[in-house]
């Protein structure tokens, strides 16, 4: 290339037109990358090699070793920099062979044969794979959202998990299991799809096709997990005539009254299986210790007793997990081996869960995209979640009828890591500077931030933001149809909004720099809503009431986010008037009267 006599775009041309028809390409990189044409940065070879990409073609990439012997004018590793950046790139992307300045040390065979056997066993598995019934306007892929029973027959890849949860739950014992895992190991589908499939679709335990299945999370009602577990047993059990919080009430005073109120509506043989999914919302809420004592407890015992005919499956995120070591009859269901620890998934796993659900609803991939994303989403901790919206995105943005996600549409929406942030800050755009400010009005409620611990979502009711037309389009358009990242759902407490999946808060650049920057306010509104709390329950002694600088300082906070205080701190704010009506008490001491004073 370095005599090629005609314009420069002549061998770009050329090069790249070599590649049509092609299903494999062989790069052979030695100590120079070649003729960079004029107007470019990357030279003919690494065109033609990213033309090979783009078009989803195969890459075998052979790489001569640091080591060999080679002729000094074609060794250029000291005059161009962007040589050894090129070669450690492609040693990130690909399984690289090496050679040696010995010509038979370039083994062709080995990798091409590897190549074949893998073109086969890909074409083997998709003609294996039972083609479903599924809606030309709906994605094989839920995004953000977990896989729920509708998607379950889409849920592929965890087999294995499923057959362990399924063998503890055959033990004697196995009536109260937990499953832990970070953020974004896709605790919640692996439950909701593949073990409500393996149970209630193909009957895996005895009878389990009868079972009643219920899903509720402990702060779905923000007044405590009694409460959010009796609205869910009426969703349940529609015929129940308990009212939600007067069957709320009672269970918090005596959790045996659960048998009464449910095993006269379950039909002879049979069971409810009570997923309590996020379990941590019962440390994240500030929920009082003695209640969330009193709902593991009776979680546990209760569905201890096969009379009772309740089986309770949680799932929770790792860092909360050793909290409810803190609750004896947990503790015990642990140390008696009913926990399973979910970790990130391996690359033939999601391998699965990419190619399958594709397979089974006549869509296919690109050549070479399916690793692409791969090794896009090894680069990324808790890329499960980024994965799954990003082939949402692909979805979407397919030619109309066109049933082959490209290249070019991932690369358009940024790939795993930037199709969430690249998404959610167009939407963010259309809405102006003002709509845009409303930022620090709905995501304090959505967020819960400890120091050391990564942030957790809150669950708010859309109704706090009435009133406020900027805030509302913020949700409107983070949860539409276009984006997801807000989920917003309606139960009998009313409307609520969420985020989508706590990987947003750190994928979303937007977001996590938010969160950086308000974690200090927010956190100290938290502390300080619990010392309020605390002031009264401890009997209100006035020589820990705050200083005005204190005093100050969460104002500017809640100002700040425009936040509500509850009345417990609104009153340690401003206690001026439940001051002076503690005056009117004769017995107050004279020494009280100084300090009011």
């Amino acid at each position: 290339m370095e005599n090629w006599t005609a314009d420069s775009n002549e061998p770009k041309k050329f090069s790249q037109d070599r590649l049509k028809g092609c299903h494999i390409c062989v790069l052979l990189v030695a100590f120079r990358r070649g003729f960079v044409p004029d107007g470019e940065i990357r030279s003919i070879t690494q065109l033609e090699y990213d033309a090979a990409i783009e078009r989803g073609i195969d890459v075998l990439v052979f790489q001569l070793q640091d080591s060999a012997k080679w002729w000094a004018k074609y060794d250029e590793r000291e005059r161009d920099p962007l040589l050894k950046e090129w070669r450690d790139s492609l040693g990130k992307k690909h399984v690289v062979q090496f050679f040696t300045d010995e010509p038979r040390s370039i083994d062709m065979l080995g990798p091409l044969g590897r190549w074949l056997t893998k073109m086969k066993v890909d074409r083997s598995e998709s003609k294996m794979i039972q083609r479903i019934e599924w809606p030309e306007c709906i994605s094989p892929y839920p995004g953000l959202e977990w896989f729920d029973e509708k998607y379950a027959p889409l849920f592929f890849g965890r087999d294995g998990e499923v057959d362990l949860l399924i063998g503890k739950l055959k033990e004697p014992g196995g009536r109260f299991l937990i499953i832990s895992g970070p953020s974004g190991s896709g605790k919640s589908s692996l439950v909701a799809a593949g073990l409500w499939q393996a149970l209630v679709k193909k009957g895996e335990l005895s009878g389990s096709q009868s079972w009643i299945w219920l899903r509720i999370t402990p702060a779905a009602d923000s007044r405590g997990p009694f409460a959010s577990l009796a609205a869910g047993l009426h969703h349940a059990f529609p015929k129940m005539t308990a009212q939600a919080d007067d069957l709320a009430c009672k269970l918090a005073s005596d959790p045996t009254a659960l048998a009464s109120h449910i095993i006269p509506l379950m039909s002879q043989g049979q069971e409810l299986l009570l997923f309590v999914d996020q379990l941590e919302e019962l440390f994240t809420q500030a929920f009082p210790s003695a209640e969330i004592q009193s709902f593991l407890s009776c979680l546990v015992t209760f569905s201890g007793d096969l009379q009772n005919r309740l089986r309770v499956v949680t799932t929770i995120r790792d860092e909360f997990f050793h909290q409810l070591a803190n609750t004896e009859p947990v503790r015990r269901r642990i140390n008696e081996g009913f926990h399973v620890l979910v970790s990130q998934l391996l690359p033939t796993v999601l391998r699965d869960m990419i190619q399958k659900p594709a397979a089974a609803t006549g869509y296919t991939f690109e050549p070479a995209l399916v690793d692409t994303i791969l090794n896009d989403a090894g680069k990324e901790p808790g890329h499960l979640p980024l994965v799954a919206y990003a082939l949402k995105q692909l979805f979407e943005l397919r030619e109309q009828k066109s049933r082959t996600f490209t290249h070019a549409a991932y690369q358009a929406m940024g790939g795993v890591v930037g199709a969430i942030s690249s998404k959610a800050d167009q939407m963010i755009a259309t809405l102006g500077q003002q709509s845009s400010a409303s930022f620090d009005r709905v995501f304090p409620e959505l967020v819960h931030i400890e120091r050391d611990r990564p942030p957790t979502s809150k669950r708010a009711s859309v109704s706090y933001f009435k009133g406020d037309e900027e805030a509302n389009k913020v949700i409107q358009v983070l949860a539409g149809r276009e984006c997801r990242v807000l989920v917003i759902a309606d139960d009998k407490q009313g409307t609520t909004v969420e985020v989508a999946h706590e990987k947003l808060f750190s994928a979303w650049a937007k977001l996590k720099s938010w969160i950086d920057d308000s974690g200090p306010d927010l956190r100290l509104i938290d502390y300080e809503e619990e010392s309020a709390r605390r002031w009264f329950e401890t009997g209100c002694h006035l020589q820990e009431l705050w200083r005005l600088e204190r005093a100050q300082k969460v104002d500017k906070a809640l100002a700040r986010f425009k936040k509500m205080r509850s009345s417990e701190l609104g009153a340690v704010l401003r206690p001026q008037p439940m001051l002076m009506k503690r005056l009117d008490d004769a017995s107050l001491s004279h020494h009280d009267r100084l300090l009011i004073a």
